[in-house]
């Protein structure tokens, strides 16, 4: 048998996550693999982008990476601690 070639469908960056899903799966699309990555401009849970993307015609086995938000980056506050200790600099955990 032969590939089967699908156009992926046309996907605007800030369409939710579950009407993607069902574009890529309406279009015969299957094999999702969904990527979390913050933007500043896409709210959590809507997509950014589609890798393969529209115009291009793929494969119907073809996996589609689609990159979801997680929102804005959250900057790291300043004097955060790092290493596992709390606040007064004891370890977490200590026993």
């Amino acid at each position: 048998l032969g590939k089967r070639l699908v156009q992926v469908p046309e996907i605007q960056a800030g369409e939710h996550r579950d009407e993607v899903e069902a574009k890529l799966n309406a279009a015969g699309f299957e094999n999702l693999t969904f990527t979390q990555m913050s933007s500043d401009e896409v709210e959590a849970g809507f997509v950014i982008k589609t890798s393969p993307s529209y115009p291009e015609q793929v494969d119907v086995e073809t996996q589609i990476q689609v990159f979801v938000s997680t929102g804005e980056e959250e900057p790291e506050p300043e004097g955060a601690q790092r290493g596992g200790y709390d606040a007064g600099g004891r370890t977490e955990n200590a026993g």
